[in-house]
């Protein structure tokens, strides 16, 4: 949003509408309407209806009735249908979403006694065990005065801690901020990272690797100084915001609302101070703009210097790795060498040892072969006397006897 366009500012209202039907457009329409008063269609004298969505007080006879529910009877009626005659009807309907009030404040003083406006969001709903004493007691214009009233004076309070130039610290500051860093105990400033420490290696600062300029363009173009008081700021902001939200829900408590959030939403500063802070912006990011470049050239140089020495090894390493390959394999040439001749010698001692073999072999199968034929000759002339001898024995008993056959013959 430009400076000086401001959002349509939220009025608190309690206004007349047609029926509970009509509820829903009614409260849509109007962002600050906190209680409708419904009238009741003639057309349903003996039922009437209560829309989801709100906190619904029912009259009968001009007396606000209980809803008698199984946990016991309650202010509130729940939606839906309900049964009752003519003269009974939904007297109020209490919005049961939160409520976003805006109050701006205007002619803030800071230390340095320059005036900004500071605009400011509080967040509020209705508590259920109060709605009817919320509708009945409290007045929707009474309330928007004194909820004014008070961020009025604790928004001045709050100048008073801080200066202009601190003063863009707030925007967008809000309870939640305290409550999420868990107050600002601990001997620091809660929700703030060391600021010297970054990047990959906590034990290498930012002065050590790219000078004090990395330090202040981590900043957003501040100085670590500048940058700490704007985050003492915004931490003044929350912790104001937060003692805003205590006090109001204690101010209010009688009323049945409770703040749920406060937010700072906006400061507005003169145009000499906003035409100076302009201008240190520009300045700010034409610096930011030079170092980054000045840091891009540091690293490239780097950079190349690093891929340089990277090429320089890897070719120390390939050049060392050939050399070693080189000595294996002549190492491996010598070994196969050597076992090949060791396996030439081996084969020929094997051939000879053969030959000597089969010689021994041959001689001692002549022996037995000579040997062999003396037997036989030996044997076959045996056989041959021992046949002669048989034949002449035989000869000689034929002749015997065939001289005996003759003579008996004769």
């Amino acid at each position: 949003m430009a400076r000086g366009e401001r959002a349509k500012e939220i009025t608190l209202s309690t206004r007349q509408i047609t029926n509970t039907g009509d509820a829903t457009r009614a409260f849509g329409e109007d962002p600050g309407l906190i209680i409708a008063r419904p009238g009741r269609p003639v057309t349903n004298p003996f039922f009437f209806t209560v829309p989801e969505g709100f906190h619904a007080l029912v009259s009968s006879w001009g007396r606000i009735v209980d809803y008698e529910g199984e946990s016991g009877p309650t202010d509130c009626w729940p939606p839906g249908f309900h049964w009752g005659h003519p003269m009974t009807k939904v007297l109020y309907l209490v919005t049961q979403q939160a409520i976003v009030f805006d109050a701006p404040c205007r002619g803030v003083l800071t230390r340095d006694n320059v005036s900004i406006s500071i605009d400011v969001a509080v967040v509020f709903r209705v508590l259920e065990k109060d709605v009817k004493q919320f509708a009945v007691k409290v007045n929707p214009k009474d309330l928007e005065i004194r909820l004014q009233a008070q961020v009025d004076q604790a928004v001045k309070n709050l100048g008073r801690e801080i200066t202009t130039r601190d003063a863009y610290g707030l925007r967008s500051v809000r309870t939640t901020v305290v409550e999420k860093s868990g107050g600002s105990g601990g001997g620091g400033i809660p929700g703030r990272m060391d600021s010297k420490f970054t990047g990959n290696n906590p034990m290498v600062s930012d002065d050590e690797k790219y000078g004090a300029a990395a330090a202040e363009e981590k900043n957003d173009g501040m100085t670590d100084a500048e940058h700490e008081a704007a985050q003492v700021a915004q931490m003044k902001g929350a912790s104001a915001t937060q003692n805003m939200k205590i006090a109001l829900n204690r101010a209010f408590k009688s009323d049945g609302i409770e703040i749920t959030d406060v937010i700072i939403k906006d400061v507005d500063l003169p145009d000499a101070i906003q035409k100076q802070l302009e201008e240190k912006t520009n300045v700010d990011s034409r610096n930011k703009a030079q170092r980054m470049t000045q840091k891009k050239d540091v690293q490239s140089t780097t950079f190349n210097e690093v891929i340089t020495k990277l090429q320089q090894s890897n070719e120390e390493a390939i050049s060392q790795a050939e050399g070693e390959r080189d000595r294996d394999v002549n190492a491996v040439t010598v070994d196969l060498q050597k076992a090949k001749a060791e396996l030439n010698n081996r084969i020929e001692e094997i051939r000879r040892r053969a030959e000597i073999e089969v010689e021994s072999i041959k001689q001692d199968t002549g022996l037995q072969a000579a040997e062999s034929e003396q037997k036989v000759k030996a044997t076959l002339t045996a056989h041959e006397a021992q046949a002669r001898a048989e034949a002449q024995r035989i000869e000689t008993e034929t002749e015997a006897y065939v001289k005996t056959s003759m003579a008996r013959a004769e």
